[in-house]
Protein backbone atom coordinates (compact mmCIF):
# COMPACT_ATOMS: atom_id res chain seq x y z
CA UNK A 1 0.00 0.00 0.00
CA UNK A 2 2.79 2.41 0.93
CA UNK A 3 4.61 1.55 -2.28
CA UNK A 4 1.53 2.38 -4.38
CA UNK A 5 1.08 5.64 -2.50
CA UNK A 6 4.74 6.53 -3.02
CA UNK A 7 4.47 5.76 -6.75
CA UNK A 8 1.37 7.95 -7.04
CA UNK A 9 3.19 10.82 -5.30
CA UNK A 10 6.14 10.46 -7.68
CA UNK A 11 3.81 10.51 -10.71
CA UNK A 12 1.91 13.59 -9.53
CA UNK A 13 4.96 15.41 -8.18
CA UNK A 14 7.95 14.26 -10.30
CA UNK A 15 9.96 17.33 -9.31
CA UNK A 16 9.98 16.16 -5.68
CA UNK A 17 11.82 12.93 -6.52
CA UNK A 18 14.20 14.87 -8.78
CA UNK A 19 15.02 17.26 -5.94
CA UNK A 20 15.90 14.42 -3.53
CA UNK A 21 18.17 12.69 -6.07
CA UNK A 22 19.94 15.90 -7.06
CA UNK A 23 20.69 16.80 -3.45
CA UNK A 24 22.56 13.48 -3.10
CA UNK A 25 24.45 14.06 -6.36
CA UNK A 26 25.45 17.61 -5.39
CA UNK A 27 26.70 16.35 -2.02
CA UNK A 28 28.83 13.79 -3.87
CA UNK A 29 30.41 16.54 -5.97
CA UNK A 30 31.06 18.77 -2.95
CA UNK A 31 32.56 15.92 -0.90
CA UNK A 32 35.72 15.58 -3.07
CA UNK A 33 36.06 12.06 -1.67
CA UNK A 34 38.13 10.36 -4.38
CA UNK A 35 37.65 6.81 -3.07
CA UNK A 36 33.89 7.12 -2.53
CA UNK A 37 33.39 8.83 -5.91
CA UNK A 38 35.36 6.10 -7.68
CA UNK A 39 33.34 3.31 -6.06
CA UNK A 40 30.02 4.96 -6.88
CA UNK A 41 30.61 6.28 -10.40
CA UNK A 42 32.91 3.52 -11.65
CA UNK A 43 30.90 0.67 -10.15
CA UNK A 44 30.62 -0.90 -13.63
CA UNK A 45 34.41 -1.35 -13.76
CA UNK A 46 35.91 -4.37 -11.99
CA UNK A 47 39.40 -2.96 -11.49
CA UNK A 48 39.85 0.69 -12.36
CA UNK A 49 43.60 0.50 -11.80
CA UNK A 50 43.96 -1.81 -14.81
CA UNK A 51 42.36 0.66 -17.25
CA UNK A 52 44.98 2.32 -19.41
CA UNK A 53 45.20 6.07 -19.91
CA UNK A 54 43.65 5.97 -23.41
CA UNK A 55 40.49 4.22 -22.14
CA UNK A 56 40.27 6.67 -19.25
CA UNK A 57 40.45 9.52 -21.75
CA UNK A 58 37.64 7.91 -23.79
CA UNK A 59 35.46 7.66 -20.69
CA UNK A 60 36.33 11.25 -19.82
CA UNK A 61 35.40 12.53 -23.32
CA UNK A 62 32.22 10.43 -23.41
CA UNK A 63 30.70 12.50 -20.62
CA UNK A 64 30.98 15.64 -22.78
CA UNK A 65 29.03 13.88 -25.54
CA UNK A 66 26.37 12.91 -23.00
CA UNK A 67 26.16 16.54 -21.89
CA UNK A 68 25.47 17.65 -25.48
CA UNK A 69 22.76 14.98 -25.85
CA UNK A 70 21.01 16.13 -22.68
CA UNK A 71 21.05 19.73 -23.91
CA UNK A 72 19.58 18.61 -27.27
CA UNK A 73 16.81 16.80 -25.40
CA UNK A 74 16.17 19.95 -23.37
CA UNK A 75 15.80 21.97 -26.58
CA UNK A 76 13.35 19.35 -27.91
CA UNK A 77 11.30 19.66 -24.73
CA UNK A 78 11.22 23.43 -25.08
CA UNK A 79 9.84 23.00 -28.61
CA UNK A 80 7.22 20.60 -27.23
CA UNK A 81 6.23 23.17 -24.60
CA UNK A 82 5.57 25.76 -27.32
CA UNK A 83 3.20 23.27 -28.96
CA UNK A 84 1.46 22.77 -25.62
CA UNK A 85 1.04 26.53 -25.31
CA UNK A 86 -0.96 26.44 -28.54
CA UNK A 87 -3.13 23.61 -27.19
CA UNK A 88 -3.64 25.50 -23.94
CA UNK A 89 -4.71 28.65 -25.77
CA UNK A 90 -7.24 26.64 -27.75
CA UNK A 91 -8.68 25.06 -24.63
CA UNK A 92 -10.25 28.26 -23.28
CA UNK A 93 -13.18 27.80 -25.67
CA UNK A 94 -13.56 24.22 -24.44
CA UNK A 95 -13.82 25.41 -20.83
CA UNK A 96 -16.54 27.90 -21.85
CA UNK A 97 -18.44 25.14 -23.66
CA UNK A 98 -18.27 22.91 -20.59
CA UNK A 99 -19.67 25.71 -18.44
CA UNK A 100 -22.58 26.12 -20.86
CA UNK A 101 -23.13 22.41 -21.41
CA UNK A 102 -23.42 21.25 -17.81
CA UNK A 103 -25.88 22.87 -15.40
CA UNK A 104 -23.76 21.76 -12.43
CA UNK A 105 -21.19 24.30 -11.28
CA UNK A 106 -19.02 21.54 -9.80
CA UNK A 107 -18.35 20.11 -13.29
CA UNK A 108 -17.08 23.48 -14.53
CA UNK A 109 -14.95 23.90 -11.41
CA UNK A 110 -13.40 20.45 -11.83
CA UNK A 111 -12.66 21.07 -15.52
CA UNK A 112 -11.15 24.48 -14.70
CA UNK A 113 -9.02 22.98 -11.93
CA UNK A 114 -7.70 20.21 -14.21
CA UNK A 115 -6.98 22.84 -16.86
CA UNK A 116 -5.05 24.92 -14.31
CA UNK A 117 -3.04 21.85 -13.27
CA UNK A 118 -2.18 21.25 -16.95
CA UNK A 119 -0.88 24.83 -17.21
CA UNK A 120 1.25 24.35 -14.08
CA UNK A 121 2.71 21.10 -15.41
CA UNK A 122 3.47 22.78 -18.72
CA UNK A 123 5.27 25.61 -16.93
CA UNK A 124 7.32 23.13 -14.87
CA UNK A 125 8.23 21.16 -18.00
CA UNK A 126 9.54 24.33 -19.65
CA UNK A 127 11.33 25.45 -16.48
CA UNK A 128 13.20 22.14 -16.08
CA UNK A 129 14.24 22.15 -19.74
CA UNK A 130 15.41 25.78 -19.61
CA UNK A 131 17.28 25.13 -16.37
CA UNK A 132 19.51 22.54 -18.05
CA UNK A 133 20.59 24.96 -20.76
CA UNK A 134 20.85 28.14 -18.71
CA UNK A 135 21.97 27.00 -15.24
CA UNK A 136 23.63 23.57 -15.38
CA UNK A 137 26.62 24.62 -17.45
CA UNK A 138 29.26 23.11 -15.16
CA UNK A 139 32.02 21.12 -16.86
CA UNK A 140 34.91 19.57 -14.95
CA UNK A 141 38.13 19.39 -17.00
CA UNK A 142 41.47 17.96 -16.02
CA UNK A 143 44.40 20.28 -15.39
CA UNK A 144 46.65 20.61 -18.43
CA UNK A 145 49.89 21.16 -16.50
CA UNK A 146 49.83 17.78 -14.71
CA UNK A 147 52.81 15.66 -15.84
CA UNK A 148 53.07 12.63 -13.55
CA UNK A 149 51.26 9.58 -14.89
CA UNK A 150 49.51 8.74 -11.61
CA UNK A 151 48.28 12.29 -11.22
CA UNK A 152 47.02 12.30 -14.82
CA UNK A 153 45.07 9.08 -14.17
CA UNK A 154 43.64 10.57 -10.99
CA UNK A 155 42.63 13.74 -12.88
CA UNK A 156 40.84 11.66 -15.53
CA UNK A 157 39.03 9.50 -12.97
CA UNK A 158 38.09 12.35 -10.63
CA UNK A 159 36.78 14.68 -13.34
CA UNK A 160 34.93 11.82 -15.04
CA UNK A 161 33.18 11.14 -11.72
CA UNK A 162 32.23 14.81 -11.36
CA UNK A 163 30.94 15.00 -14.95
CA UNK A 164 28.95 11.79 -14.52
CA UNK A 165 27.32 13.24 -11.42
CA UNK A 166 26.46 16.48 -13.21
CA UNK A 167 25.08 14.51 -16.18
CA UNK A 168 22.90 12.52 -13.80
CA UNK A 169 21.58 15.84 -12.49
CA UNK A 170 20.84 16.86 -16.09
CA UNK A 171 19.14 13.51 -16.66
CA UNK A 172 16.92 14.03 -13.61
CA UNK A 173 15.84 17.43 -14.90
CA UNK A 174 15.10 15.98 -18.34
CA UNK A 175 13.10 13.11 -16.82
CA UNK A 176 11.13 15.59 -14.74
CA UNK A 177 10.45 17.72 -17.80
CA UNK A 178 9.17 14.68 -19.74
CA UNK A 179 7.01 13.60 -16.79
CA UNK A 180 5.47 17.08 -16.52
CA UNK A 181 4.74 17.14 -20.25
CA UNK A 182 3.06 13.74 -19.97
CA UNK A 183 0.96 14.87 -16.99
CA UNK A 184 -0.03 18.08 -18.81
CA UNK A 185 -1.19 16.03 -21.79
CA UNK A 186 -3.21 13.70 -19.55
CA UNK A 187 -4.90 16.70 -17.89
CA UNK A 188 -5.79 18.23 -21.26
CA UNK A 189 -7.22 14.91 -22.43
CA UNK A 190 -9.37 14.73 -19.30
CA UNK A 191 -10.73 18.21 -19.99
CA UNK A 192 -11.47 17.20 -23.60
CA UNK A 193 -13.29 14.06 -22.43
CA UNK A 194 -15.46 16.15 -20.11
CA UNK A 195 -16.13 18.56 -22.99
CA UNK A 196 -17.11 15.94 -25.59
CA UNK A 197 -18.93 13.54 -23.25
CA UNK A 198 -22.61 13.30 -24.35
CA UNK A 199 -24.40 14.74 -21.36
CA UNK A 200 -27.80 13.27 -22.30
CA UNK A 201 -26.45 9.72 -21.88
CA UNK A 202 -26.15 10.09 -18.14
CA UNK A 203 -29.70 11.34 -17.86
CA UNK A 204 -28.77 14.82 -16.78
CA UNK A 205 -30.90 16.65 -19.33
CA UNK A 206 -34.06 16.03 -21.29
CA UNK A 207 -34.12 15.49 -25.02
CA UNK A 208 -36.35 18.17 -26.47
CA UNK A 209 -35.93 17.09 -30.09
CA UNK A 210 -39.05 17.48 -32.23
CA UNK A 211 -38.92 15.43 -35.39
CA UNK A 212 -41.55 17.37 -37.33
CA UNK A 213 -43.27 20.64 -36.56
CA UNK A 214 -45.43 23.03 -38.58
CA UNK A 215 -44.57 25.96 -36.34
CA UNK A 216 -42.12 28.73 -37.27
CA UNK A 217 -40.19 30.43 -34.46
CA UNK A 218 -39.35 34.14 -34.46
CA UNK A 219 -37.15 35.82 -31.86
CA UNK A 220 -37.15 39.38 -30.61
CA UNK A 221 -33.91 41.41 -30.64
CA UNK A 222 -33.47 40.95 -26.89
CA UNK A 223 -32.99 37.20 -27.43
CA UNK A 224 -29.98 37.52 -29.74
CA UNK A 225 -27.37 37.49 -26.99
CA UNK A 226 -28.58 34.11 -25.72
CA UNK A 227 -29.05 32.37 -29.11
CA UNK A 228 -25.88 33.71 -30.73
CA UNK A 229 -24.27 30.26 -30.83
CA UNK A 230 -25.68 27.63 -33.18
CA UNK A 231 -25.83 24.87 -30.56
CA UNK A 232 -27.67 27.09 -28.10
CA UNK A 233 -30.12 28.22 -30.81
CA UNK A 234 -30.96 24.64 -31.81
CA UNK A 235 -31.42 23.58 -28.20
CA UNK A 236 -33.72 26.51 -27.38
CA UNK A 237 -35.72 26.10 -30.59
CA UNK A 238 -36.27 22.39 -29.92
CA UNK A 239 -37.25 23.26 -26.35
CA UNK A 240 -39.80 25.84 -27.56
CA UNK A 241 -41.29 23.49 -30.17
CA UNK A 242 -41.47 20.71 -27.62
CA UNK A 243 -43.32 23.05 -25.26
CA UNK A 244 -45.67 24.18 -28.03
CA UNK A 245 -46.47 20.58 -28.92
CA UNK A 246 -47.61 19.99 -25.34
CA UNK A 247 -50.06 22.95 -25.40
CA UNK A 248 -53.75 22.11 -25.38
CA UNK A 249 -54.66 24.99 -27.70
CA UNK A 250 -52.95 26.33 -30.80
CA UNK A 251 -52.86 29.94 -29.53
CA UNK A 252 -51.96 31.76 -26.37
CA UNK A 253 -49.14 33.18 -24.26
CA UNK A 254 -46.90 30.99 -22.20
CA UNK A 255 -43.96 31.45 -19.82
CA UNK A 256 -41.78 28.64 -18.50
CA UNK A 257 -38.34 27.84 -17.16
CA UNK A 258 -35.74 25.34 -18.35
CA UNK A 259 -33.77 23.85 -15.46
CA UNK A 260 -31.13 22.31 -17.73
CA UNK A 261 -29.84 25.62 -19.09
CA UNK A 262 -31.42 27.78 -16.36
CA UNK A 263 -33.44 29.90 -18.76
CA UNK A 264 -36.69 31.82 -18.33
CA UNK A 265 -38.62 31.96 -21.63
CA UNK A 266 -41.68 34.01 -22.48
CA UNK A 267 -43.51 33.58 -25.84
CA UNK A 268 -46.82 33.77 -27.65
CA UNK A 269 -48.24 31.20 -30.04
CA UNK A 270 -50.63 32.16 -32.80
CA UNK A 271 -51.50 29.11 -34.87
CA UNK A 272 -48.28 28.26 -36.78
CA UNK A 273 -46.31 31.27 -35.58
CA UNK A 274 -44.30 31.34 -32.35
CA UNK A 275 -43.08 34.77 -31.23
CA UNK A 276 -40.42 34.60 -28.52
CA UNK A 277 -40.30 37.84 -26.54
CA UNK A 278 -37.85 37.01 -23.78
CA UNK A 279 -35.07 34.51 -23.09
CA UNK A 280 -33.31 35.34 -19.86
CA UNK A 281 -30.77 33.29 -17.86
CA UNK A 282 -31.40 32.92 -14.14
CA UNK A 283 -29.45 31.64 -11.17
CA UNK A 284 -30.65 29.34 -8.45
Amino acid sequence: MNRCFSSAINVCFPFWERRKKNIILKNDIDSHDYVALTKKYFNDVDCIEQIDEKDLNDLYEREFSRKDKFEDKAKTNIAAVTIFVTLIMGSYTLIDNIAKKYPFVIVSLIASFIFLVAVIYMFLAGYNAFYIISEINIVHRRRIGVQEKENIRKEYIENTCYNRAVNLIRNNYISTSYACLKNALVCLLLVMVIGIFPYNIIGGSKDYSVHTSKHVVFYSASCNSVISEENERKYIENLILWKVSSMKSDSGSISFVDDNKRLFIKMRVEKDIVNVYLIEPYTK
